[in-house]
């Protein structure tokens, strides 16, 4: 793989994107300038930070609530929503919340 640099006002033309996003490998890394998003393998992000794939991180602060899954976690609050099919046209909705009491 070829490593190119780029300096100067070729760099600074890149950088400055006039309502034009910016694209690194079709998907690889992607820049929605226009919405303020990236993507990461993709090349239409939903989200400020869309990853397709695996991420890793040493420390995650999540500052209002995440949702993985079924589980939702808001402060020291986890809240897990499962529907079950007990018939092909009957479906419940069961909702477990569980708190930290420290």
């Amino acid at each position: 793989m070829a490593i190119g640099r780029i300096s100067g006002q070729l760099l600074k033309s890149n950088l400055l994107r006039a309502g034009e996003n910016l694209a690194f490998e079709t998907d690889l890394l992607y820049l929605d300038v226009v919405n303020s998003r990236i993507g990461v393998r993709t090349a239409a992000p939903t989200n400020d930070l869309h990853v397709n794939g695996h991420t890793r991180t040493t420390n995650l602060t999540v500052d209002n609530q995440i949702n993985v899954g079924d589980l939702s976690f808001t402060g020291n609050t986890i809240t897990v929503v499962l529907t079950l099919s007990i018939l092909p046209r009957l479906q419940a909705k069961l909702q477990y919340t569980t708190l930290d009491y420290r």
